[in-house]
C-alpha cells in the first residue's frame, strides 16, 4: 500500500509539473498573439530560423577565435617575421 501511494504522490507531482508547463505555453501563445495553428507554425518558423542564426553566428566565433588562437602559434613551414 505505501508504494502504491509513492506511486501516486509521484504520478501528482508529474501532472502538476505538466499542468505549470501548459499554463507556461499558453502565456507564451498569448503575449505572442498566437490564435490559430498557421500563427504557431509562423512562430515556430521564426524561433527556427533564430535558432540557425545564433548556431551560425556562433559558428563564426569559434572559427574568428581559432584563427586568433592559430596567429599566435608558429605556422610550420612558415619563418617568423622579425620586428
Amino acid at each position: 500500500m505505501d508504494e502504491l501511494n509513492l506511486e501516486l504522490t509521484e504520478a501528482l507531482a508529474q501532472i502538476r509539473e505538466g499542468e505549470k508547463q501548459a499554463e507556461t505555453y499558453d502565456e507564451i501563445l498569448k503575449q505572442n498573439d498566437v490564435t490559430t495553428l498557421s500563427d504557431l507554425e509562423e512562430l515556430r518558423y521564426a524561433y527556427k530560423e533564430l535558432q540557425d542564426w545564433v548556431k551560425w553566428r556562433l559558428s563564426d566565433l569559434e572559427i574568428s577565435e581559432y584563427l586568433m588562437f592559430l596567429a599566435k602559434e608558429p605556422v610550420v613551414g612558415v619563418k617568423a617575421k622579425s620586428a
